[in-house]
């Protein structure tokens, strides 16, 4: 999956502490993909992005390094 790779190669290559994602509020699926590989919500951003003639809000999620390192570990339990 490619989600699960970006998130292989930011906390193990890159070594980030924590990783950030931001989705327009009309794009209810990506919501659902963040939230199932354990991003956690933080804000709505109103009028992020210009698309298309219009002003669109914006969801933004992170993820921790420790809690992916959680997730990793129940995996294999």
């Amino acid at each position: 999956m490619v989600c699960s790779t970006c998130e292989d190669y930011s906390f193990k290559e890159l070594n980030l502490k924590k990783t950030y994602v931001n989705i327009a509020v009309p794009n209810i699926g990506s919501w659902k993909v963040v939230e199932k590989l354990g991003f956690t919500f933080e804000s709505t951003s109103k009028h992020e992005f210009y698309v298309k003639g219009k002003y669109l809000d914006v969801k933004k999620y992170y993820l921790l390094k420790e809690d992916w390192i959680k997730m990793n570990l129940l995996r294999w339990i």
